[in-house]
């Protein structure tokens, strides 16, 4: 049986700091052997056009080759918050509820880089949450995860048994790729 790889967590131009647009991300993902991508757009900036078009272009690139799941990163009090596989947001929403849609809509709902709200979550989120990035590329570097982010999941991962653990790139530009990985078997 082949293995299915992909990266979480990556910004096209759709994002107001994204460097590649999605065809070039979709032919350097394949280059690296990968097989999906998790993008995740940063929602400032973005209006209900902008979101459907995300959401389509990531449709049109997809095939039997190379899957897009369109997502969006949202911001929520203090922290990010990854909506993987949205394929609606509705913007004229507060964030919670924002959310909450998402994920009755199917998407999977991740913690990106929890040191940069000091790893403090409200129960309010955490109730939401499908999965905590112990690993993000940008803020704890290419090669292993911080010590805190891991303790953060596991305390969390205790009262929540079905909360994942993720790594993701939050690739902005081409120098971004070789991070962490998702590989399933």
């Amino acid at each position: 049986m082949s293995q299915i790889r992909g990266y979480l967590h990556l910004h096209s131009r759709h994002s107001y700091d994204g460097k590649l647009s999605l065809p070039e991300l979709r032919e350097k993902c394949l280059a690296l052997g990968m097989n999906f991508a998790a993008v995740t757009e940063h929602t400032d900036g973005l209006d209900a056009d902008s979101v459907e078009k995300v959401v389509s272009e990531c449709r049109s690139l997809s095939d039997s080759n190379f899957l897009f799941i369109p997502g969006f990163e949202l911001p929520y009090k203090n922290c990010h918050i990854l909506l993987i596989g949205a394929s609606a947001l509705d913007l004229k929403l507060d964030s919670l509820e924002a959310i909450k849609l998402a994920k009755q809509q199917g998407a999977w709902i991740v913690l990106a880089h929890p040191h940069r709200n000091q790893y403090k979550i409200d129960d309010d989120l955490v109730a939401l949450l499908d999965g905590i990035e112990i690993w993000n590329q940008q803020y704890d570097g290419k090669h292993f995860p911080r010590l805190k982010a891991l303790k953060m999941y596991e305390s969390h991962h205790q009262i929540k048994s079905d909360l994942l653990a993720t790594a993701g790139l939050d690739f902005h530009r081409e120098s971004h790729f070789g991070g962490p990985y998702v590989k399933l078997a």
